[in-house]
């Protein structure tokens, strides 16, 4: 039988070596420029988010609202092209094979 979820799956990700090495440089800044209360606070609770939640949200709507008016774009530019083209409906009534022809009245024979 196999199981759902290892224990090593729940364990938390750790980071590589770049990773690492660039939260110590960062833990080092803070601990070196901000106040002994402000780093605790960092340390303990969190840093406070660069851009707010709203922001994220309203930069999100914006990129989809722009990838929305690219798709438009390019089916405006599909319909052009199929508009463009030179053999309309007309030209295929027109055709001179059409034009004049009559059915038999009998068989030939």
């Amino acid at each position: 039988m196999d199981r759902l979820c290892c224990s090593i799956d729940m364990e938390p990700k750790t980071l590589n070596e770049g990773e690492l090495n660039h939260a110590r440089e960062v833990a080092e800044d803070i601990a070196q420029k901000a106040e002994t209360e402000e780093a605790s606070d960092i340390f303990t609770k969190g840093m406070k988010p660069v851009v707010s939640i709203k922001g994220i949200e309203k930069e999100v709507e914006r990129r989809n609202h722009l990838q929305n008016l690219v798709e438009l774009k390019e089916c405006a530019e599909i319909i052009k092209r199929s508009l463009d083209c030179p053999c309309t409906s007309t030209a295929v009534e027109e055709s001179p094979d059409k034009i004049n022809i009559k059915e038999p009245l009998s068989a030939p024979f």
